[in-house]
């Protein structure tokens, strides 16, 4: 019995290495792209495929693009805003707003609302008597002219 044991034990390696070897043709012949594990590594990982982004995500990128250019075009128009008080009261200049002018290609068209404050309705110098003002309700046609002649002065 002891012998049939020892027998046993001693064609136990050779025929796991037979049979993994007969395994592995069969697996890679029925299976090209299976990779046989091994014992004892580790194991990599497959890796990362990218995926196309959901639909969500596309419009949620979209989004974001126009909230940054909507933002981008505020900072100009401030920058802007900044630009022409500094020159007017001779300050120094800001480099940061020079790169948010230069982000939206230079000059930058201020707001209806931003350009009353800059540049605010100015009425003539005279804002006293104008004499054309005050002759601008009469009128001078032929019909007041004939009116008057139609009637006739008693004096005379």
């Amino acid at each position: 019995m002891e012998t049939v044991v020892k027998v046993k034990k001693s064609f136990r390696k050779p025929m796991r290495k037979l049979a993994s070897c007969v395994l592995q043709q069969k697996k890679k012949s029925l299976c090209p792209g299976h990779r046989a594990r091994s014992r004892g590594s580790r194991r990599r990982k497959d890796p990362v495929r990218a995926t196309p982004p959901c639909p969500y995500q596309a419009d949620l990128d979209k989004e974001r693009k126009l909230r940054e250019v909507k933002n981008a075009q505020k900072n100009a128009e401030r920058a802007a805003l900044r630009a022409h008080f500094r020159s007017k009261y001779k300050l120094s200049e800001d480099p940061q707003d020079s790169y948010h002018l230069r982000s939206l290609g230079g000059k930058v068209a201020l707001p209806h609302k931003l350009s009353k404050i800059i540049y605010p309705q100015s009425q003539t110098k005279d804002e006293g008597f104008n004499l054309l003002s005050a002759f601008q309700g009469l009128s001078f046609g032929p019909d007041v002219i004939r009116a008057s002649s139609a009637d006739v002065c008693r004096v005379m």
